[in-house]
Parts: C-alpha cells; structure tokens; sequence
C-alpha cells in the first residue's frame, strides 16, 4: 500500500522554508542586540548606570517577546497537524496490527519453541562433554572389577552427531582421552591388588610363622621348667637327706618318699613337698620353685637356668 503524501509534504516542506528563511532575518537581529549590548557588564549603583539598565531591557524585551509570540504562532498548528495526525493515524495503524498480529504470534511461537530445544540440546552437549571428561573421577580409589564395569559401561556410549553437532570432534576426542586414562587406572589398580594380595598372603605366613614359633617357644619353656621343677627337687631331696643324717624321724620320712618331679607321692598318694618337709626344708623347697617361676617368666634357656643354680646353690648349704 502506497500512501499518497506528496501534497502533505510539500505544503510542510514549504512552510519549512518560510519558517527557515524567518528564522534567518530574525537571527540577523539578536545578532545586533548581542553586538551592541553583551559584554557590557550592568553597574546600577548610580542613577546614570541605573537609567542605562531600564533603557536596555527596553530596548531588547520587544524583540524576546516577538520571538515567544512568533515560536507560540508557528508551533501551534504544527502541534495541532500532530495531533491530528496522531488521533487518525494511530486507530489505523492498530486496525492493521490487528490484522497480522495472530500472524506473527504463529511463527514468533515456531521460533521459540526452536530456540527452547536448541537451548536444551546445547545444554545436554554441556553435560554430556562434563560426563564424557570427567568419567574417570569416578574410578580413582576404585578397585580393578569397579574400573572395569564402568569402562564396559562407557563404551557403549552413543556420540550423536545430531545431538553435537559442532561439537562432535570434541567429544570424540573426550571419549578416546577417557577411555584411555581409564585403561591406565585399570592397569594401576590391578598391580596394586596383585601387590596387596602378595603382601596379605606374606603376612598370613609371617602370622602362622610366629604363632609356630610361639606354640614351639612354649612347648620348650614349659619342658625347660618341668627340667629346672625336676632338678630343684632332686637338689631338695639330696639337701634333705644330708640335712636328715643324725635325725631317725625325718630319715623314716625321706625313705618312704618317692620324688617324682611335680610332688612327692607317699604311700600311692600325691603331696607337696611343703606337706612333708619340716623347716627349714620348705622354705629350700620354696627358693627352688620361685627359680623355676622366674626362669619361665624371664624365658631363661636351660643352660641359663643352670647356671644359676650354680650360683644360688652355696648360699643354700
């Protein structure tokens, strides 16, 4: 549709003109007024100065309120052509937004819904560069089964180049990067459980080793104190029977006294040497026995504890 605005326009553009060629003229004479007066600097302390400043603002007022009176005539019925080109035009203009309106509505819904999935689809491709990148975060300090599910998982990632794109290439390499590093921590864990499992069998060894040799350390300990238990009762045995010569009682005693290296059976019956002993036999008996207790406790060998019989022995005669 073509407007026919030519008529309008001259008649504008030649009241343009007139207006112009005013506005010329009427330049020329502020110019003047500015010529003959600005600069001066107004003194109206004394009456001449006084007078001089009524006379000025005499001379130029006119001039101000003609421009004001001429802007005011020339601009109303521009003003007024505006309005009235407002209150007309506008109606029709909004008659033929109405008709196109629903137009633009269907396509503008179009676009945006297009835009709605290309935002998702650059989103997913976001998140799906993140997981493709960072998948072997999730395999460090895993064991080599959990690296291996996840690499068999990983593999059968799909890279749809309707979903990337632009973005193909780079989350092709991202894939082969992945994949590769996961590879390696496969490798890693899997020496590193070879390495433990090696170290937990030699454990367990070393363990049942040292409980051998604890179980044989006591086996020979206990048999070392049944050997010093035996010897300190033959050595009482042999101090009591010197210490009975003269004595009829104590010797009627030791000869029906059987010494057997745990106690003394009389007559069939077990007894502790305590119980036949008279003093200061007991307490021999007892010094024998503590020896025998500290040799187990301290772990003497049997030479050791042999030795220090030695030692103990010419104090107890």
């Amino acid at each position: 549709m073509k407007l026919d605005t030519e008529k309008t326009e001259i008649a504008l553009n030649v009241a343009t003109t007139q207006i112009s060629e005013l506005i010329v003229s009427l330049e020329s004479q502020v110019a003047e007024i500015e010529e003959k007066h600005k600069g001066v600097i107004p003194d109206a302390t004394t009456k001449e100065g006084y007078e001089t400043c009524k006379s000025i603002r005499k001379e130029v007022q006119p001039t101000k309120v003609a421009l004001e009176k001429a802007r005011v005539t020339l601009k109303d019925p521009i003003t007024k052509a505006g309005k009235f080109v407002d209150q007309n035009f506008n109606p029709l203009i909004q008659r033929t937004l109405d008709v196109y309106k629903p137009f633009v509505d269907a396509y503008q819904a179009v676009d945006r819904e297009k835009q709605r999935l290309e935002d998702e689809r650059l989103a997913k491709v976001t998140e799906s560069l993140q997981y493709i990148s960072s998948i072997g975060m999730q395999c460090m300090g895993q064991s080599s089964i959990v690296i291996s599910e996840t690499i068999e998982n990983f593999g059968e990632y799909e890279i749809d180049s309707k979903v990337f794109r632009d973005k193909t290439d780079e989350a092709t390499q991202a894939f082969h990067h992945s994949m590769s590093v996961m590879g390696d921590m496969y490798l890693q864990a899997v020496r590193q459980e070879e390495m433990d499992a090696k170290e937990e069998a030699f454990n367990e060894r070393m363990a049942a080793l040292q409980k051998s040799e604890k179980e044989i350390a006591d086996k020979q300990a206990a048999t070392e104190a049944a050997e010093i238990a035996k010897a300190a009762l033959e050595a009482s045995e042999a101090l009591a029977l010197e210490t009975a010569k003269g004595n009829p009682e104590i010797e009627k005693v030791i000869e029906d006294t059987v010494i057997t290296g745990t106690g003394i059976s009389m007559d069939g019956k077990h007894v502790n040497p305590e119980d036949v002993y008279v003093q200061p036999l007991d307490k021999i008996k007892n010094i024998w026995v503590e020896l025998a207790d500290f040799s187990d406790e301290v772990g003497l060998s049997l030479a050791q504890s042999r030795k220090l019989e030695q030692i103990i022995m010419p104090y107890l005669k």
